[in-house]
């Protein structure tokens, strides 16, 4: 399988949820949901089960992939808020069984231990079936990663993060597409260079989603930058998408 067609990763949240294999928000007796606690303080995405009893609770900016109607592939990027300029994200994944998961009973636990500025930005109970952290210093090119067992029958996913200093130029920001093909176990990163060297309002507008094709080329859509594709190198704008030469 793959995570990388266009519609097969959800996400980011909370503007975009979570969904299962049938493209629904509803499935096997379970919901993704977004909720908002505290008249709309703390807003949570949240998998409920059929008893309305929360499985699962998340943050701003996860991504997941339904494996099957029981399992689902999430991650993001995380920077604390001491993190200098240049210094690499952390790629965090979570690769959940709802069958081993146990309702959360204890809410208040739950959305302190979701907050997005803090390291796990995610909380349920139970194991995960595999969990692993990556720092996101991919230079440009293929890299050999160690990957769990669990991990390998994933296939390809894609990932936006924070390269920082392995970008390889001095920028207020350093995106990267990070392939991560766990089968092969390589991550292939390419620095999008068109948008971290460009003149743009960063944080006001950035890209949120990437995909491939059906002919393999890697395309994406950002807030407030709409849809793109890219050339062969993954770096740069493809003129033709737009209908220039």
């Amino acid at each position: 399988m793959t995570c990388t067609a266009e519609g097969k990763t959800a996400g980011p949240t909370a503007w975009h949820l979570p969904s299962f294999p049938n493209g629904t928000q509803v499935e096997a007796g379970r919901t993704w949901k977004k909720l908002d606690f505290e008249s709309g303080q703390r807003t949570r995405v949240c998998l409920v089960n059929h008893t309305g009893e929360f499985l699962v609770m998340l943050d701003f900016h996860w991504y997941a992939c339904a494996i099957t109607s029981h399992s689902v592939l999430l991650w993001r990027e995380y920077c604390s808020d001491v993190d200098a300029p240049n210094d690499p994200a952390d790629i965090q994944f979570h690769l959940l069984d709802f069958g081993r998961l146990t309702p959360i009973t204890d809410v208040e636990s739950a959305l302190a231990a979701s907050n997005y500025r803090g390291r796990s930005g995610i909380h349920y109970n139970g194991d995960a079936v595999a969990k692993r952290s990556y720092p996101a210093a991919f230079p440009a090119g293929v890299t050999t990663i160690f990957v769990p067992d669990e991990f390998k029958r994933l296939g390809n996913v894609l990932v936006l993060a924070d390269i920082g200093s392995s970008a390889g130029y001095d920028t207020p920001v350093h995106t990267a597409i990070l392939d991560f093909d766990f089968q092969n176990q390589t991550v292939t990163s390419y620095p999008q260079d068109w948008f971290n060297k460009a003149s743009l309002d960063f944080g006001y507008q950035w890209i949120s989603r990437v995909w491939r094709d059906q002919k393999g080329r890697l395309c994406g859509e950002g807030v407030r930058i709409g849809e793109f594709r890219l050339d062969s190198t993954g770096q740069h704008m493809d003129r033709r998408f737009f209908g220039l030469q």
